[in-house]
């Protein structure tokens, strides 16, 4: 998985320390962070400690949009309800995937989807009911971004994360085994979307 579980954004308790977020967050509790470089092409960003759950699916030949819809229909059902307090959770932003390249074991990719848990529940997260969920704890870690808009499809993505390696350089900075791409926006937006593809600093 994430190197050391890659992880990002920040609980509760770090949220004044890292005041940024994209403007596209709305009301929503959003992943925070601090700039540490501004550059042409990109920003490296710091975020902190927080908690996400997840899910997982392997890709097959052409299958690529109806594991990302699984996955996110998983999720989506576990803030609708399907946890152990029974609750409603509020939706936050952005929807990570990290997209892991071919492996013997799953030869088309695989992809991992995130939802952050809400900076109130971090503390006392709700367990997924039988949803092939896992919760996850990410530490504190620097992120390569890029933003791009439009609708985050796979072609954009590999594209603009292409851009994102070029402006950066130097491939000895960033862990190449894997990307993760941020929607901050839902479907039914059309314009003035805000995606972001990150790469995790060595």
């Amino acid at each position: 998985m994430m190197k050391a579980g890659i992880v990002i954004v920040v609980m509760a308790t770090c949220a004044c320390a890292l005041a940024q977020t994209p403007l596209s967050c709305g009301g929503s509790d959003c992943a925070a962070f601090d700039v540490l470089q501004r550059a042409e092409g990109y920003q490296l960003r710091r975020y902190g400690p927080s908690k996400w759950v997840s899910a997982r699916g392997v890709v097959s030949r052409g299958n690529w949009m109806a594991v990302k819809r699984s996955l996110f229909l998983k999720l989506y059902d576990y803030i609708k309800g399907a946890n152990n307090q029974n609750i409603e959770i509020p939706m936050t932003a952005p929807v990570l995937t990290k997209l892991e390249p071919e492996t013997p074991m799953s030869p088309h990719g695989a992809l991992t989807m995130f939802f952050m848990v809400p900076f109130a529940l971090q503390e006392d997260t709700p367990t997924p009911l039988g949803l092939d969920l896992t919760i996850v704890n990410w530490p504190a870690q620097e992120v390569y971004v890029s933003y791009f808009p439009g609708f985050a499809r796979r072609k954009q993505a590999l594209y603009h994360l292409s851009q994102l390696k070029r402006a950066i350089g130097n491939a000895t900075l960033y862990d190449n085994s894997y990307f993760l791409k941020a929607e901050f926006d839902p479907p039914s937006r059309r314009t003035g979307r805000h995606n972001e593809v990150w790469l995790m600093k060595n």
